[in-house]
């Protein structure tokens, strides 16, 4: 018994843990942290840009997005870490807990925004509404594929070839980037344009009723800025009958 306990046995190395990070644990996280945030400012300013008359959100869509996002976003993970893909040689639990935490604060950012809107708090406003995407996008979605996207990029330089649960990961957080882009862009809004010549001036709305009359006109209640300049300019334009009168 002795000499078979002195006898070298042969085991095979669990392959998984001899896969390296392309990058220290530390470098990954900043990296892909800085992925985050240069992506969606650029997004953002992109859509300050060719936004000027924002639409409408319809917040029951980013909310039912975002709630589904979540829920996604803790079945990859689970996945992911349940197939062994987060065990790197070179890093302790770095990459794990990045995106722990990433998840656990979009789920408290979630539940605070829900809160918010079932109280009536949150109003229906394509700034606040920009503002929502763009920090979701930045915690939670770009940042987690940036992750998945380096845990998938050492697998396959250590020639392992690219884990199932990792391409699914990388899949799912550009599948939802693109629809909170979607709905970034309005494209789940109302179909309703606030322009500042459809909206009517606070003066007028103010302080005139609806049959209110104006230096001889009548102007409804309802009557735009433009439309008020608009019969002003029609009135001054028509000469008196009198006036004329008189110059014969």
């Amino acid at each position: 018994l002795e000499m078979l306990v002195e006898l070298p046995i042969d085991v095979e190395p669990d392959l998984e843990m001899l896969v390296e990070l392309i990058l220290p644990p530390s470098a990954v996280t900043s990296v892909s942290l800085a992925v985050a945030l240069i992506f969606t400012f650029m997004l953002a300013l992109a859509t300050h840009v060719a936004q000027k008359n924002p639409p409408i959100p319809n917040l029951k869509v980013t909310f039912a997005l975002e709630g589904l996002d979540l829920v996604f976003d803790i079945c990859t993970f689970a996945l992911v870490s349940g197939e062994g893909d987060m065990e790197f040689a070179n890093d302790d639990g770095v990459v794990r807990w990045s995106l722990i935490v990433s998840t656990a604060l979009s789920s408290v950012l979630f539940l605070v925004e829900l809160r918010l809107l079932q109280g009536g708090c949150v109003p229906s406003s394509p700034l606040l509404h920009r503002y929502m995407c763009c920090v979701h996008l930045v915690v939670e979605d770009v940042f987690q594929g940036a992750l998945y996207t380096f845990i998938s990029l050492s697998q396959s330089v250590d020639n392992l070839g690219v884990q199932a649960a990792a391409v699914c990961a990388c899949i799912q957080s550009a599948a939802f980037i693109l629809l909170k882009i979607s709905d970034l862009w309005g494209h789940f809004g109302a179909p309703v344009v606030v322009s500042e010549s459809s909206l009517p001036s606070p003066t007028i709305y103010g302080a005139l009723d609806a049959s209110a009359d104006f230096d001889g006109i009548a102007i409804p209640k309802s009557l735009t800025i433009d439309e008020f300049r608009g019969t002003i300019h029609e009135r001054d334009s028509v000469v008196p009958e009198s006036a004329t009168s008189s110059r014969e």
